[in-house]
């Protein structure tokens, strides 16, 4: 596949009551991440609490969603219920910009690899897209890593595919 944008995609993390007629503020939003970026990821630990909602959400920046492959790396909720894999929850709606939100896979279906090392354990997805989940009782933070899947580092040499 031929790229002829680079994306820069966002993976800020929303967190909010009710999605009503204003768009939730965003309780976190990551640093720009390249191809050049230690790692291809981001570290990601969010107070949550008063939140009944999560959106996970990536997006471009302003110059296409062209080969913009994101991965929610390990997610999950912490608090006094003690931990609770993300993925071991069904999400409320899902919606990727190419391909489809995926279960321990990236957008394509294959398996995610950030920084040439395979991940056996998160979400795989593709700008612009938004992941909805109900937070249930007993969780108090939201922990995760947010990486770039090699299904888009790979395209043209990644050399400006970021995500944040």
């Amino acid at each position: 596949m031929k790229c002829s944008l680079w994306p820069l995609p966002l993976l800020p993390l929303l967190a909010g009551a009710t999605l009503g007629a204003e768009k939730p503020k965003p309780l976190y939003t990551s640093p720009v991440i390249t191809s050049r970026t230690p790692g291809h990821a981001v570290s990601i630990d969010v107070d949550l609490k008063g939140s009944r909602s999560l959106y996970l959400v990536v997006d471009e920046t302003g110059d296409g969603y062209g080969c913009d492959w994101a991965d929610w790396i390990e997610p999950r909720l912490v608090g006094p219920k003690g931990t609770l894999k993300l993925t071991e929850l069904k999400w409320k709606g899902a919606f990727a910009g190419w391909g489809s939100a995926k279960i321990n896979r990236n957008a394509g279906g294959q398996q995610m690899v950030v920084d040439g090392k395979p991940v056996s354990c998160g979400i795989g997805t593709h700008a612009p897209s938004t992941i909805i989940y109900d937070l249930p009782e007993g969780y108090t933070r939201f922990v995760a890593r947010g990486g770039l899947d090699k299904g888009g580092v790979g395209q043209q040499g990644g050399k400006t595919t970021s995500v944040r």
